[in-house]
């Protein structure tokens, strides 16, 4: 009997060793299972940002309406899907420095625009002449891949001395605009 107790404690000596690996080996399993799905979340992610439109404002006609300066705001999708833009807003300034609590209005839209086009988004126009140059505001917009992203602007308009009633436009203090997302 007493050998028989001595072969029973040390087979459960064995298999509690046994069974702490088994345990080791499941929280391992666990720690890699997370170390992959982290992994892989960080590839969906660059794939979303490589995949998704990116949506450039640019003005391709400036003009005046009278005394009026007049921009047509459009926007050229240089990203790889469909950008679904939702709203573009702005304001007016005299300022050159980019707003610290800015105050940018504009009705919701529904335009899409398609990997590597353009798209006119209409007309900007500013009551009261050029008192304030400075245009500033953002396109807000969407992607199949990925929810709201906006696009920020800056430019500033200027009367060119050669033909007394056009405009033209610049990008002014890009650097102090908030960064794209």
């Amino acid at each position: 009997m007493a050998v028989w107790t001595q072969v029973m404690g040390k087979a459960a000596i064995i298999g509690m060793g046994v069974g702490i690996v088994g345990l080791m080996l499941i929280f391992t399993t666990f720690w890699e299972t997370r170390k992959a799905a982290d992994s892989a979340a960080a590839t969906y992610d660059a794939y979303v940002s490589i995949e998704r439109a990116k949506l450039s404002f640019s003005s391709s006609e400036t003009s005046f309406t009278g005394s009026v300066p007049t921009v047509v705001a459009s926007v050229t999708n240089v990203g790889k899907s469909v950008g679904i833009v939702k709203q573009i807003a702005w304001g007016w300034s005299s300022d050159p420095a980019w707003p610290s609590d800015p105050n940018f209005t504009g009705p919701p839209r529904h335009e899409i625009v398609e990997p590597s086009k353009m798209e006119d988004l209409g007309f900007i126009s500013q009551e009261g002449g050029m008192e304030h140059r400075f245009l500033r505001g953002y396109v807000l917009y969407e992607s199949p891949l990925a929810p709201d992203h906006k696009t920020h602007f800056s430019i500033e308009i200027y009367q060119e001395t050669e033909m007394p009633y056009g405009l033209k436009y610049r990008d002014a203090n890009l650097n102090d605009k908030p960064g794209d997302t």
